[in-house]
């Protein structure tokens, strides 16, 4: 391997180092957004069993889902980009210059978990997305709608 050979090995090291780091940043991000999420509604929550749920709260309820539902989703298709740059964009080019396929040379971007893991994982986000993001509001829209309108 001769020295330009070696030069950008390190640079695409540097880039695959800070693509992860960016890929990290924003996984926690979601997950910021979904522990906000239930700290609102514990919020809410709280606030309706004092003063009872009012119209103003529902709706508050559906634009901050909506917000939150909108950065999450933001962030996941940004995170899938980054993992498609560091396979395609940093592991090709490694692979050729070390003779090895993207797979030895960055396995954990090119199967990034087992098949049956991704399934299950997959339905738990899911699951969760939808109660957090579509189940309260309803929930709470129904529960404004029962008592303000009698059932």
């Amino acid at each position: 391997m001769d020295d330009k050979e070696q030069r950008l090995l390190d640079f695409l090291l540097a880039d695959f180092n800070a693509t992860k780091s960016e890929i990290a940043r924003r996984s926690n991000l979601q997950k910021a957004v979904t522990a906000s999420m239930l700290a609102f509604y514990a919020w809410l929550f709280e606030r309706s069993l004092g003063n009872g749920l009012e119209l103003s709260l529902v709706v508050l309820v559906w634009i901050v889902s909506f917000l939150g539902y909108t950065f999450y989703i933001r962030e996941s298709a940004e995170i899938k980009r980054l993992g498609w740059t560091i396979k395609e964009k940093i592991g090709k080019p490694t692979g050729v210059i070390l003779g090895r396929s993207t797979e030895e040379v960055i396995p954990s971007e090119a199967h990034a978990t087992e098949p049956s893991e991704v399934s299950w994982r997959q339905m738990v986000s899911v699951v969760l997305k939808v109660f957090i993001f579509l189940v309260a509001p309803l929930y709470l829209t129904g529960t404004y709608l029962c008592k303000a309108y009698g059932t």
